[in-house]
């Protein structure tokens, strides 16, 4: 049986040759952990500030999404927007203030989102919060037409199975 100073040595060492492995490892990958310039080396001012909006539209997007109400009163949009869009009445009578946590922008969004992709809206939401995630942390998105491609036909295929799975379930409008 070892004594206690023997044990407690032995667990020193354990942990300055533990040391030792991580500090070759350091310098291995040319590390420091006492320089801050290695934080704020790549940062790019632009970049980050387009990652804080697209984070920002996304989280307003979510809870827009999330607080949707069928009854919410959503106005026209300007005139030539108005043609391409135009909010239907779901609930008659419709109610006269918005239930949105987001206000009446967010009723808008949300029922502009659930109209065009119905359950996609949310996979647009999640879609957006990974690349404003990727953006922020400075990785190129190389052969984007591809991956946008890619990326349309998964919502496609997204929309089409939460279609077929639960058909009566829409968040939006249904058509037919």
């Amino acid at each position: 049986m070892q004594s206690p100073q023997t044990r407690h040595e032995a667990g020193f060492s354990k942990v300055a040759r533990m040391l030792d492995r991580s500090t070759a490892l350091a310098r291995t990958l040319n590390w420091s952990p006492f320089t801050a310039s290695n934080m704020f080396e790549d940062r790019n001012l632009k970049r980050d500030l387009l990652a804080l909006g697209l984070a920002a539209f996304t989280v307003f997007l979510a809870i827009a999404l999330v607080t949707y109400h069928n009854d919410d009163p959503v106005e026209s949009l300007i005139t030539p927007l108005d043609q391409l869009y135009q909010p239907d009445v779901l609930v008659y009578p419709q109610a006269s203030i918005v239930q949105n946590a987001c206000g009446r922008w967010g009723a808008m969004f949300a029922d502009i989102f659930f109209t065009l992709f119905g359950f996609g809206a949310y996979f647009i939401t999640v879609s957006l919060g990974v690349v404003s995630f990727l953006v922020f942390q400075g990785r190129s998105i190389e052969g984007f037409p591809v991956r946008l491609a890619g990326w349309l036909v998964s919502l496609i295929g997204f929309t089409s199975f939460v279609a077929l799975v639960v058909p009566l379930l829409s968040p939006g409008p249904i058509y037919g």
